[in-house]
């Protein structure tokens, strides 16, 4: 292939960009294609001398068309030339608009052609048959893909209070237990069931029989 002086620039540019790994991957491959299109001859003759008649719409027009084609591919796949994806297309178009950008010029304006199309909005009909579908995944068992699709982002439960925590917690906020008042009627109603259970156990004992309750022996009165 042919060295043209706009490539030459064009290698010079490329070495100037600060772009990532990937992205350089596909400015590559964007310069393997206008090298082939300009050793074929569909483009203008100009953009062999001229890295600016290169980027203009002029010569890039045809290029991607080319491109988009798949005759500019490096290679045959299944024995043929088949068009590039739309992923691709849109890839080289990226680039191009970068190549053009780094130069100081606008971003080309090419049409649909390159670019990925948007995806139409889905009817009334599709959005309710999916709030249906998320109902009923969410409402019943689900598979471990459904439940990662379905699920939302994960929030960490907080931990329980320790042992320690909780009883400081408790003797810092619990209210002090007051003990009730004892009123004087129980009292006395306290002391006379004493008194009875004290007759009952004396009317038991013989005589020199000790008290159960203080050890001494009832005496003999007979």
């Amino acid at each position: 292939m042919p060295e043209f002086p706009s490539l030459a620039a064009l290698d010079r540019l490329l070495g100037d960009l600060v772009v990532g790994e990937a992205r350089r991957r596909q400015l590559g491959i964007v310069r393997g294609e206008l090298g082939r299109a300009l050793a074929r001859g569909p483009l203008p003759t100009t953009a062999r001398r001229s890295l600016r008649r290169l980027l203009e719409e002029e010569a890039l027009a045809p290029y991607q068309r080319l491109a988009e084609s798949g005759a500019l591919r490096a290679r045959q796949m299944a024995g043929g030339y088949p068009p590039t994806s739309e992923a691709t297309n849109e890839a080289r178009a990226q680039c191009l608009d970068l190549l053009r950008g780094a130069y100081g010029l606008p971003p080309l304006q090419l049409g649909a052609g390159g670019r990925m199309p948007l995806r139409p909005t889905p009817d009334s009909g599709t959005l309710v048959a999916l709030r249906r579908q998320l109902d009923q995944d969410l409402g019943g068992a689900m598979s471990p893909g459904r439940t990662r699709s379905s699920a939302g982002p994960t929030t960490r439960t907080p931990a329980p209070p320790s042992a320690t925590t909780s009883a400081k917690n408790s003797s810092t906020t619990a209210p002090a237990t007051v003990s009730e008042p004892t009123s004087p009627a129980r009292c006395s109603t306290e002391q006379r069931g004493d008194q009875e259970l004290i007759r009952n156990i004396d009317a038991q004992r013989g005589p020199g029989e000790p008290c159960p309750l203080c050890g001494r022996p009832k005496p003999d009165l007979g």
